[in-house]
């Protein structure tokens, strides 16, 4: 037997227990957490050696794990609990302890934690099925596939994942910007382009509604951001864009083109973009005011320490005229007690007057007698 042929037979080995691993935690068949599972995907990673070859066994391997992963998704209906139980074997994989590191483009990504090559074969996957063929493909196998592989992608966005905001960008241009020109003979045929696209946008609406609202400004130049025929604005989210789904998500609910099953679910995305719009505002609200009773509880703080400096210049003022008053009684007190203590001085000073008086007199009586 060829190596290559060896190499080829273990792949297979390698999928069919990566299979297993994946259908025992969907069917819970025997019951078992998704850490487990995902300890177990771990335990059939190649072991880390320094050949180049055996880093190329690596990726491999990582790409085999989301390939399996996906093809199931594919034949899982888009709103089965399945697809959430795979979503909790991704969360528990990324959530796993390592510390190995793989290159991918000449950049270097964590395994689990940064979920290297699920971009990739996920992006192949989505590529795979021919979109301009799906509206005349009926309620067929192929757009099964195609809304189970954007639900599955808005799982994961929702979750915060993997960012796959764009292909949700493009579900809802295909459905609701790429009106034909109600000249144009298409016109009368939209309703089964409708029929096809619209439940596969409003997919993406009910589970991630809000971050696509939340993500008004972000513009996708380079990967095909670009409006339909109904918008010439901004390559990417929008508020304004945002809006003309909301419009049009309404006409469809109304108009006689989608089916009545189509009417339904594109009244349930116009609600649940309402919806939406009021979480957020009132987030904005709570937040507003949260901050308005912070710069009041500032504010406050501020007069109270200002009233407390008043008083404490106050006090100190009425202690310094205290203090001064205390002072001039001090001194008043010192000058009586200093007048009383040199009062017996002044008293020789008036006797000695009196002597030179008297000397005087006698003087002028010796006149006399002379």
């Amino acid at each position: 037997m060829s190596p290559r042929i060896m190499e080829h037979e273990q792949w297979l080995i390698q999928d069919e227990k990566i299979l297993e691993i994946c259908l025992k935690y969907v069917q819970q068949s025997p019951a078992h957490t998704a850490t487990e599972a995902a300890q177990k995907l771990h335990a059939l990673f190649p072991p880390k050696r320094t050949e180049e070859g055996d880093m190329e066994l690596q990726k491999f391997f990582l790409a085999n794990v989301w390939d399996v992963i996906l093809h199931m998704i594919r034949q899982i209906p888009h709103e089965h609990r399945a697809q959430d139980s795979l979503i909790e074997v991704v969360e528990a994989l990324r959530n796993l302890p390592t510390d190995i590191i793989v290159e991918i483009e000449s950049a270097e990504a964590k395994v689990w934690q940064d979920v290297p090559f699920l971009g990739q074969v996920l992006g192949i996957e989505y590529q795979k099925i021919d979109q301009q063929t799906l509206p005349d493909a009926g309620e067929d196998a192929a757009r099964q596939e195609w809304h189970s592989i954007n639900a599955f992608a808005a799982r994961l966005t929702a979750e915060g994942l993997y960012d796959y905001r764009i292909y949700g960008l493009w579900a809802l241009r295909a459905a609701l910007e790429d009106q034909p020109d109600p000249e144009a003979p298409e016109y009368q045929l939209q309703g089964r382009v409708l029929d096809c696209h619209v439940p596969v946008a409003v997919t993406w609406i009910l589970r991630c509604g809000l971050h696509m609202y939340v993500s008004d400004g972000e513009i996708y130049l380079e990967r095909g951001g670009k409006g339909g025929r109904l918008w010439q604005g901004e390559e990417g989210f929008d508020m304004e864009r945002w809006r003309l789904w909301k419009r049009r998500f309404s006409e469809i609910s109304k108009d006689k083109w989608g089916s009545e099953k189509t009417r339904q679910l594109a009244q349930a995305a116009e609600k649940e973009m309402i919806e939406v719009e009021i979480e957020v505002w009132m987030e904005l609200e709570s937040r507003s005011e949260s901050e308005s009773g912070s710069e009041w509880e500032s504010e406050s703080e501020s007069e109270l320490e200002s009233e407390s400096e008043s008083e404490s210049a106050s006090d100190f003022e009425s202690e310094s005229e205290e203090n001064e008053s205390e002072e001039k009684e001090d001194e008043s007190e010192k000058e009586v007690e200093s007048e009383v203590e040199n009062g017996p001085e002044n008293e020789p000073k008036k006797v000695e007057d009196k002597s030179e008086d008297d000397t005087d007199d006698e003087t002028s009586k010796s006149g006399l007698q002379a």
